[in-house]
């Protein structure tokens, strides 16, 4: 990969414009302008003040083996990991759309009294153009051109030139990127892709500010979210008050609130929502200190983080957007032990959603080691009993787990990846690209036809997994989430199959999978167990492949694509959903066992544990073979209600499951998918009647079942 050099701006401050009373930003109609008063300005706090020391630099290496050792008295406390699905309907001034109707109109006198930030304003200027131009490429236009030459290089440049004229006939009034978009579109033979926009975005942006210099922050109406989203957050808030307290000996009182260590990693910019994850775990009763890695800290000097941030992460001119925060970042980064001290004073951890692959960088060196500091963070999670707590992406990055000797046994870490694209060519083990890549000119490459020598770039929609990687502290599945809403059952499927990993995991948005741990001597055992709880307005789906036998056909990526069909049978399903619980076991020789119930009942969203009876116990051996995916279908995606979700320990008897034909059972989503390359047919249960049920908004929820499929390919091209 070439060198990429720190990109010189004409400013070291970004354009910025002032914002004062409400009544004078009629020029922005409303859309952009946040309230921040002085105090909450400030929203980050900074770290203690501690000697400098080398011992614990972020990018001090140290190998997975040794990650994660416990302290020197184990601790009685199990792990316990919250897998949040994303999508959570967080009311915010950038998302206003997701306050509660009836709360709409306080939610945007709130944001107007604070001066709420509303979304991003741009306006290009000299130092813009002067850091897009600096770039050394551009990334393709929308429906971009897979082979990558000379001349497609050549190309690119020449686009770049086109939207950068573009860009200089206008006038440089602020302008949303909405509304500047509609503006270059008619100038441009072809519309802007996302990462050309992205760059815009970043070069062109406007920082705001209120009349103290203070830049101004997104806002959270924590009145305007439904109660079972607030509950979600207040649930994981309350355990890791209750779980301090049992490792203190004293009583959790609402004097000493927990601390919450936040880590916004994921986020190609990681910056962008501090404030925001912050006022929600302060309204959820944490104590909220910002843990600012990224893969700039990680992979080199606290000199470098601007150019290594666009060689990482994608990012332009991201310190002077957002300096208070850069300026405090850079402050730890030249301070390891104050980031040690961070880490070693968590009660617990939320991970941001965004890329995983981004947040793996951000904790381990070039080589793939944890970092000093990573490993510090794992051990108390592992050992101490520290909940942690991720989103979308936080979520997918919390599952791994290294092979046996024998080479079996591993959990991946997804990367990437549509049903569709996946069903059809497989799974490749690679790590994703770091974000804008085609204008870094740092993105992989893959030859597309055995006659052709130029390399094509990597598919979006390919499905990449990495097999070394994760935080491996969800040691029983691989994870994954925003599940039904975008059809990755598929991808769940294939992943398994390709990757050999024995389970998977899926949470659905607005949903959340607690696990709770037993305790465990590291050294003495690999067995792992854990009680599975669900809470929320979704489902979780379950996918156990450890017994599965068969092959899954996959259509070559070289050379033209053939009729094929095959079965893979022998795979437990489950779909679980609030108020349901599930005990898996994994003993030391890889087998699974299971224990749970399914609470007809439950028909609410919920945020708190159901008290059951075990209704049923199977016992599966954990090895692992193949999956597919499934082209992307309509389907329709039960939306949260808004009525109060009262803990489900409140809630009627749990009701036993009935009989039910297995065609009805979850047919929105077995029903066969297929498209004209490709179609995935489920086989539940044999086709026999089996014990499940159906809620007040149609969703099935059942205990592992017998689940089979087949896959037919069409002998049709299609991208690759």
């Amino acid at each position: 990969m070439p060198e990429f050099h720190r990109v010189a701006f004409a400013s070291q401050s970004a354009v910025g414009l002032t914002v004062k009373a409400p009544q004078r930003l009629a020029f922005l109609s409303g859309l952009l302008l946040c309230a921040v008063s002085p105090l909450a300005a400030k929203t980050v706090s900074l770290a203690p003040q501690t000697p400098q020391s080398s011992e614990l630099h972020a990018s001090t290496p140290v190998t997975n083996q040794t990650a994660a050792q416990p302290p020197a008295k184990l601790g009685k406390l199990g792990k316990q990991l919250w897998l949040f699905g994303g999508g959570e309907p967080i009311c915010s001034s950038v998302e206003p759309e997701l306050c509660e109707p009836a709360k709409r109109q306080a939610a945007d006198a709130y944001f107007t009294k604070t001066l709420a930030l509303r979304g991003k304003l741009l306006r290009c200027d000299d130092a813009s153009f002067k850091a897009l131009n600096a770039l050394p490429g551009w990334p393709d236009a929308a429906g971009f051109s897979a082979a990558y030459n000379e001349q497609a290089a050549t190309r690119s440049l020449q686009r770049r030139e086109q939207v950068l004229d573009a860009l200089k006939s206008l006038n440089r009034l602020p302008r949303t990127p909405s509304e500047l978009t509609q503006l270059l579109t008619p100038l441009l033979a072809e519309p802007l892709g996302e990462d050309e926009l992205s760059l815009i975005e970043d070069a062109c942006e406007v920082r705001l500010t209120d009349q103290q210099g203070q830049s101004l922050t997104m806002q959270v109406y924590w009145e305007g979210m439904q109660p079972f989203a607030r509950a979600l957050f207040e649930q994981f808030i309350q355990q890791a008050a209750e779980r301090k307290a049992l490792r203190s000996g004293h009583p959790a009182t609402t004097n000493h609130k927990p601390t919450l260590l936040l880590l916004t990693s994921s986020s190609y910019n990681p910056f962008e929502w501090v404030d925001y994850y912050k006022q929600v775990f302060e309204f959820a009763g944490a104590n909220v200190v910002w843990l600012p890695l990224e893969p700039a800290m990680a992979r080199g000097r606290c000199d470098d983080l601007t150019s290594n941030r666009l060689r990482l992460n994608g990012q332009l001119r991201r310190a002077e957007r957002y300096p208070e925060l850069a300026a405090y970042q850079r402050k730890l980064c030249e301070n390891p032990a104050a980031l040690q001290d961070l880490v070693d004073q968590a009660d617990a951890v939320f991970i941001n959603g965004g890329d995983q692959s981004l947040t793996m960088r951000a904790l381990t060196d070039a080589q793939g080691n944890w970092t000093l500091l990573a490993a510090r963070l794992l051990s108390r999670v592992e050992h101490e009993g520290i909940p942690l707590a991720g989103s979308s992406a936080g979520t997918a990055i919390q599952g791994g787990r290294a092979k046996n000797r024998d080479g079996a046994g591993g959990l991946v870490m997804v990367s990437g990846g549509q049903s569709s694209h996946a069903l059809r060519f497989g799974a490749q083990a690679l790590d994703i690209d770091a974000p804008i890549c085609r204008a870094t000119r740092s993105c992989h490459y893959q030859p597309q036809t055995p006659s052709q020598e130029q390399p094509a770039y990597l598919a979006d929609a390919a499905l990449t997994y990495h097999p070394e990687l994760g935080l491996r502290l969800f040691d029983l599945a691989v994870t994954d989430t925003h599940f039904r809403e975008r059809n990755r059952e598929g991808r769940m499927l294939r992943l398994l199959h390709d990757s050999k990993s024995a389970a998977g995991v899926g949470v659905d948005e607005a949903t959340v999978l607690r696990a709770d741990f037993a305790p465990r001597t590291p050294g003495l055992n690999t067995a792992s167990s854990a009680q599975l709880q669900v809470y929320g307005a979704g489902s979780v789906w379950w996918l156990d492949a450890s017994q599965a036998q068969g092959e899954l056909p996959t259509q070559p990526r070289l050379g033209p694509a053939r009729a094929m069909q095959g079965t893979w049978q022998g795979l437990q399903v489950a779909r679980l959903s609030p108020g349901d619980q599930l005990r898996v076991e994994r003993d030391a020789s890889g087998r699974y066992q299971y224990q749970g119930a399914v609470n007809c009942q439950a028909t609410q969203p919920t945020a708190a544990p159901v008290a059951t009876t075990p209704v049923g116990t199977q016992k599966l051996a954990h090895t692992a073979d193949k999956t597919s995916k499934a082209p992307a279908r309509s389907r329709h995606v039960t939306k949260p209600h808004a009525q109060s979700a009262q803990p489900a320990a409140n809630q009627a008897a749990v009701v036993a499951p009935p009989k039910v034909a297995a065609g009805k059972v979850d047919a929105t989503a077995y029903n066969t998918w297929q498209d004209s390359a490709l179609a995935l047919t489920f086989i539940l249960n044999a086709d026999q009647a089996l014990s499940a049920c159906s809620d007040a908004q149609g969703r099935w929820h059942y205990l592992p079942t017998p689940l089979a499929v087949t896959l037919e390919l069409g002998a049709i091209d299609a991208s690759r």
